[in-house]
């Protein structure tokens, strides 16, 4: 075998392999207790911690912009799921390249529907 085609078939194999999977493909992410789930056009998200979630969801380049009320959250019980149409993810229409940011946590103690910011945890998604 000459030296170009062993240069180029593994080069052949990378490219098929990288043009395998469509963006239309479920992608999944996972972060401590959540699991997120990218099928384009929505996000599901399910709840692997034993307790209560608060959660919510944001494009990257506007989460960098805004500040948001950490009350009034949706919230999922354990072993919980909610799914998130990309048209609810504020920002989402504004950038050609979206990236989710998931945000979540517990309750903070006596106000159910406000999350305990001192246990909040992110992940970052590609839509």
């Amino acid at each position: 075998m000459s030296l170009a085609s062993r240069l180029l078939v593994p080069a052949l194999m990378v490219v098929a392999g990288a043009c395998s999977s469509s963006p239309t493909d479920p992608r999944t992410y996972l972060g401590d207790g959540l699991r997120a789930t990218v099928a384009p056009p929505t996000l599901s998200l399910s709840n692997e911690s034993g307790s209560r979630i608060l959660y919510f969801v944001v494009e990257r380049d506007m989460a960098a912009r805004a500040l948001f009320c950490y009350c009034g959250l949706p919230s999922m019980e354990p072993s919980g799921e909610a799914i998130v149409a990309y048209s609810q993810i504020p920002g989402f229409d504004l950038v050609d390249d979206p990236v989710a940011l998931i945000y979540w946590g517990p309750p903070l103690a006596g106000e159910p529907g406000r999350i305990d910011t001192a246990h909040i945890k992110w992940l970052a998604v590609d839509l």
